[in-house]
C-alpha cells in the first residue's frame, strides 16, 4: 500500500530526506547507497527537555553576568555624576568608585565643619541681635512709663528726655521679688515709717520737688485746687482716655513710641491736673 503524500511531506520536512528514494532503497533487493543529511539530529522528548533546561541555565548565567555588568555601569555613572567625580578615572569599577568617594568625603570634612561653624555663629549672632532689640524695646517702654509718671506741673526749663537722663544717673530701677523697686546710692528708697519700697511715681515726685522741677498749680497752689490751667486738647484729664483717643487717631501705631510720647508731652504741658495713673 502506498504511503500518503501528506505523510511523505511531513517526513521530508522533519528528517530532510527524499522519501521516495528512502522507500525505493527500503524495497530494493540489492544494497543501495542513501545519503543522510549531516545537520539533522533526532532527539527524544526526554533529550529535548534536558537540552532545553541546560540552555536555560546557560542563558540565565550569561544574562546575570551581562545584567550585573550593565547594572554596575549605570550605578557607577550615576554616583560619579552626583558626586562630581571624573568618570574617566573610574570606568565601571566599583572599587575605584568607592576609593574616589572616600577621597571626596575626607577632603570635604574640613569644609563641612567650617560651614557648620559658620551656621552656628550666624545663629548666635542673630539670637544676640534679637535679644538686644528686645531689651531695647523693653527699655524704651519702661522709660516711656517713667515719663508718664512725671508730675503734670513740671517746669518748662528742661525737656522730659533731659530730666529722664538726669534721673537715670541718680536712680537705679531693679526687679526684686518680681517687683520693680527704686534704688538710690545702692539702697532701696523706702517709706520712713513702714520701710516698704516707695512706689516709682512717689519717688519721682520727690525728685521733682527736690530739684525744683515742679511749680505750684494755679489757684490753691496744689494739684486739683482749681481749673485755671489749659484743659488741653479735648479736655482729656486721664492717661487712659488720652491713650484711647491717640490710638483711635493713629490706627496701626503703638503707644510705646516716640510719637506717642511727643503727643502726650504736648497735651500735658499746661494740663496741671492731668492724671497719669488713671
Amino acid at each position: 500500500m502506498a504511503l500518503k503524500q501528506d505523510a511523505k511531506d511531513k517526513l521530508k520536512s522533519v528528517f530532510k530526506l527524499d522519501i521516495d528514494k528512502l522507500i525505493a532503497a527500503a524495497i530494493a533487493t540489492e544494497e543501495v547507497d542513501l545519503v543522510l543529511p549531516a545537520d539533522v539530529t533526532v532527539l527524544t522528548a526526554a533529550d529535548l527537555t534536558t537540552r532545553d533546561e541546560n540552555m536555560k541555565a546557560v542563558g540565565k548565567k550569561e544574562g546575570e553576568t551581562i545584567g550585573e555588568t550593565k547594572g554596575k555601569e549605570v550605578t557607577v555613572k550615576k554616583i560619579a555624576k552626583k558626586m562630581a567625580l571624573d568618570e574617566t578615572l573610574i570606568g565601571n569599577d566599583i572599587d575605584k568608585l568607592e576609593a574616589e568617594v572616600q577621597k571626596k568625603f575626607k577632603a570635604g570634612d574640613a569644609g563641612l565643619q567650617e560651614q557648620v561653624n559658620a551656621l552656628i555663629a550666624d545663629k548666635e549672632r542673630l539670637t544676640g541681635e534679637v535679644t538686644q532689640e528686645r531689651t531695647k524695646a523693653q527699655q524704651a517702654a519702661f522709660e516711656s512709663s517713667l515719663i508718664s509718671m512725671f508730675p503734670a506741673n513740671r517746669t518748662a526749663d528742661l525737656k522730659d528726655s533731659e530730666r529722664l537722663l538726669l534721673i537715670k544717673n541718680e536712680l537705679q530701677f531693679e526687679t526684686v521679688d518680681g517687683k520693680t523697686v527704686v534704688k538710690r546710692g545702692g539702697q532701696i528708697v523706702a517709706d520712713p515709717n513702714t520701710h516698704a519700697p516707695l512706689p516709682i511715681d512717689k519717688v519721682l515726685t520727690d525728685i521733682f520737688t527736690e530739684r525744683k522741677w515742679s511749680t505750684p498749680a494755679a489757684g490753691d497752689g496744689g494739684r486739683g485746687g482749681g481749673n485755671s490751667g489749659n484743659p488741653g486738647t479735648g479736655g482729656i484729664k486721664k492717661l487712659s482716655a488720652f491713650s484711647e483717643k491717640w490710638k483711635a487717631e493713629n490706627p496701626g501705631k503703638n503707644e510705646v513710641s516716640p510719637e506717642f510720647d511727643t503727643a502726650l508731652q504736648a497735651h500735658t504741658k499746661d494740663n496741671v491736673d492731668f492724671d497719669f495713673n488713671a
